[in-house]
């Protein structure tokens, strides 16, 4: 199976962004400045964004 994405909604999205990325090793691919504040996180491989 292959995931093509995962939602989650959080508050603070700037700490969460932080969070995922030093510890989950998650790079931003997109990320919104204004609300809905939409931000897309890959992994190594580009295929699970979240």
């Amino acid at each position: 199976m292959v995931f093509e994405h995962l939602a989650l909604n959080v508050t603070d999205i700037k700490k969460r962004v932080d969070w995922f990325v030093a510890h989950l090793g998650l790079k931003v691919v997109v990320a919104k400045e204004n609300p809905p504040f939409m931000t897309f996180l890959a992994d190594s491989t580009d295929r699970v964004i979240l």
